[in-house]
């Protein structure tokens, strides 16, 4: 059984910085194994350092002028949205992955993902949408963000574990989870 956690060693950089929380080591993670971490775990082993913010971008935010972002000194890295599942591709995911990057911006790619559909499928569009756009090294690793399901903790981890080994093994990356700690706590204590 894959182990999934809330805090991979990356998971756990990035969502501490958008939490308001200080990191500036990822040794958390030892061998790419995955560990459970609670946040407040998370927190105590963090040593103070400085702090970078993001943004998350999508069509609801319109056109985006990337070198206004890049001019902010406090915004070091986007993430954006390719898609919600497969029903609804990002109508802007094409303008702001090539934009960001054109300012020089830290970017990473992310998915609503919804456990109701194929999970086959949406990483697909995630993997697919890569290989067309572009994926650096420097890029951060794709992101699948989990919010909301009604199915039982079971499928949900079906479905997590499809997407994450599909896009880990297309990438050659660890993908990130973001999800919120409420939702986490509610249906992967399982897992």
């Amino acid at each position: 059984m894959r182990r999934i956690s809330f805090f991979s060693s990356a998971v756990m950089a990035l969502c501490l910085l958008w939490s308001g929380c200080e990191i500036d080591d990822q040794s958390a993670a030892s061998n790419g194994e995955l560990k459970r971490m609670k946040h407040q775990d998370a927190v105590q082993i963090a040593p103070r350092g400085e702090m970078a913010e993001g943004i998350d971008v999508s069509h609801w935010q319109g056109t985006i002028n990337w070198n206004a972002v890049a001019g902010k000194s406090d915004r070091r890295f986007a993430f954006i949205r390719v898609s919600d599942g497969t029903g609804t591709m990002d109508s802007e995911f094409e303008a702001n992955w090539a934009g960001a990057k054109n300012a020089g911006v830290l970017r990473g790619v992310y998915q609503f993902f919804r456990t109701s559909q194929d999970a086959t499928e949406q990483a697909q569009i995630v993997v697919n949408a890569l290989d067309e756009q572009g994926f650096d090294d420097e890029d951060i690793s794709p992101v699948m963000d989990i919010e909301s399901s009604s199915d039982s903790p079971e499928t949900i981890y079906n479905q997590m574990v499809t997407w994450l080994d599909y896009v880990e093994l297309h990438t050659g990356r660890v993908p990130i989870i973001y999800s919120m700690k409420g939702f986490w706590d509610a249906n992967m204590g399982p897992y």
